[in-house]
């Protein structure tokens, strides 16, 4: 059970990356929460257009998923702290780096682990939707764990745990254990943790 993929050698394109911590992410993982989830399903039901912002786009998979799945019905802003070629560099953990959060309706990206906390804390604070790829393992910290029970926090498994190819070597590497899309509406749920397959 969970978001069943298929292909999981497809990446899009590039495997260029400077930093440690920039893993490419499987095209059918994106893929599978629009087409299989039904909360995204019916995305633009109530909405003609929506913004989509990705702060650490890497090699713009993401975007580029969600541009052929929806076309003109989705403008998607990408940043990276990493960029590629002579772009600027942005850092959202800092706040004049940040998309202002009137300018998009919902945050997805897969972060730096390594700054999972930050990342977290920060899109709660800026109190729009997001949808953060992140290793189930997340949730085990006192810290996270009180930010998920006072806002509320919604999990789609992705199963069977996806492998992701490093952008610094071209490798593919495995993470410990599953991963899911961590999904926050923007309304405050307090003691809402719902993990769904």
């Amino acid at each position: 059970r969970g978001l069943n993929l298929c292909k999981m050698d497809s990446y899009g394109p590039g495997i260029t990356g400077e930093n440690e911590d920039y893993f490419i992410t499987p095209i059918p993982v994106i893929e599978a929460l629009f087409t299989r989830v039904k909360e995204f399903q019916s995305l633009f039901e109530n909405n003609s257009q929506l913004v989509f912002y990705d702060p650490c786009c890497g090699n713009g998979v993401i975007g580029n998923v969600i541009k052929q799945l929806y076309g003109d019905k989705a403008i998607v802003c990408e940043r990276d702290k990493f960029p590629k070629n002579n772009e600027p560099s942005f850092n959202y953990l800092i706040k004049e780096d940040r998309l202002p959060s009137p300018e998009y309706d919902i945050m997805i990206t897969n972060p730096p682990y390594s700054q999972k906390t930050q990342f977290i804390e920060t899109a709660y604070k800026e109190g729009k939707p997001f949808l953060l790829l992140l290793p189930v393992q997340s949730l085990m910290t006192p810290k996270r764990m009180a930010m998920f029970k006072y806002f509320g926090i919604t999990l789609f498994l992705v199963t069977p745990t996806p492998k992701f190819k490093c952008g610094k070597t071209g490798k593919s590497v495995s993470i410990n254990g599953e991963v899911a899309w961590f999904f926050w509406n923007g309304t405050v749920q307090t003691n809402h943790l719902e993990v769904q397959y």
